[in-house]
């Protein structure tokens, strides 16, 4: 069944109240909220139909209704008014930046926070610097029929080694294919240049070897990503538990443990596609079942590659949220962080200048 107009208008009338109230939503404030000429009943038919639909759950016994997951991504991605900062908001930000970050090295930190406070959410980003050096070469060494080795020496003598076990059975030609494979797609390719991006153009031109290559591309990827130390940085956790869908005590502290577990919120970032936004909601396979996660991918011109993040509640505001992280992100990362530190470069270089010619005279 298709969103017609007015189950589309329902849908998003239902989200922004509940984000804004937490409350279930009935059909008595629809029939007062909306701006159409329709009878009560009708307004509760089209709330069933929503709830078959799966956009639209009950809560206990109430009367209201509440978005499922499914309703806040239709919401997102088609429904919502995108909001644009306010003069005075922008203004705010851009002192606030200024006013924040110091040192280079500690800008994803500040930031990170700066994007908690002005969210009220927790904010994440993680960064990586691409390692110097190059994939000299793959090794593969068949275990048995159903696992083998794979080795990947790097450039400067660096070896990484993963025990592969496959679901099907794997014959000693198969494995030294794969290796071809890998050595031919990938020896000699700087390791800062083995991306995601790259990894899944080469699952596409495998053909006849694809089933049984692209599982071990993946874990190549892991294997590369390895080499590069990520830094990852939270700030604002007690935002988040601030909120009354966590006042639950075991449901607080799966979360707290989770981020500060930190894996999980890393790879889901840095596996994160390249794109302007990400956006998952509630259960994806993970354990951030009852949270919304906002992720950024981001590059800067010095090579570094990372992600900035919100997670917050799954009625979280999400155009205000998306709005202040595509504006800290893209006006600060993309285009302003490698200026800034070729700027400090300059103005030590100049200083340093000075200092000689005054030890000169």
């Amino acid at each position: 069944m298709d969103l017609s107009d007015r189950k589309k208008q329902i849908l998003k009338t239902v989200v922004d109240a509940y984000i804004a109230t937490g409350e279930p939503v009935s059909s008595k404030f629809l029939t007062d909220k909306l701006d159409v000429s329709v009878s009560s009943a009708t307004i509760r038919n089209e709330m069933s139909d929503l709830e078959e639909m799966g956009y639209l759950e009950h809560l206990h016994t109430s009367s209201g209704r509440v978005p499922t997951n499914e309703g806040y991504r239709e919401y997102v991605v088609n429904l919502m008014e995108r909001y644009k900062l306010t003069l005075d908001e922008i203004l705010l930000m851009n002192s606030l930046l200024k006013d924040k970050l110091g040192q280079f090295r500690d800008v994803f930190s500040e930031t990170t926070r700066l994007l908690s406070e002005l969210t009220n959410y927790t904010a994440v980003s993680v960064s990586k610097k691409p390692k110097e050096g190059s994939i000299r070469r793959f090794e593969c060494v068949w275990v048995d029929q159903l696992s083998f080795l794979l080795v990947m020496v790097t450039s400067d003598s660096q070896v990484r080694t993963r025990h592969i076990h496959t679901e099907f059975e794997i014959s000693e030609n198969a494995v030294k294919s794969i290796g071809a494979v890998l050595n031919r797609g990938l020896a000699g390719v700087s390791i800062g240049e083995v991306s995601l991006g790259v990894i899944m153009k080469m699952e596409s031109e495998l053909g006849a070897y694809r089933d049984l290559v692209s599982p071990v591309l993946r874990i190549v990827y892991e294997v590369v990503s390895e080499v590069s130390e990520y830094e990852l940085n939270v700030d604002g956790i007690s935002h988040l538990l601030s909120y009354p869908e966590f006042s639950d005590a075991l449901r607080a502290q799966e979360l707290v443990k989770l981020i500060e577990e930190k894996q999980e919120l890393i790879e889901r970032m840095t596996f994160a596609p390249d794109s302007d936004l990400n956006v998952y909601i509630g259960s994806d396979g993970n354990r951030l079942d009852s949270v919304s996660f906002l992720v950024r991918p981001f590059t800067l011109d010095n090579g570094v590659t990372g992600a900035m993040g919100l997670i917050g509640p799954k009625r979280m505001n999400y155009s205000h949220a998306i709005a202040k992280l595509d504006y800290i992100t893209s006006n600060l990362i993309s285009n302003k962080i490698s200026n800034r530190k070729d700027e400090r470069s300059d103005q030590q270089d100049e200083t340093e200048n000075g200092r000689h010619g005054a030890g000169e005279d």
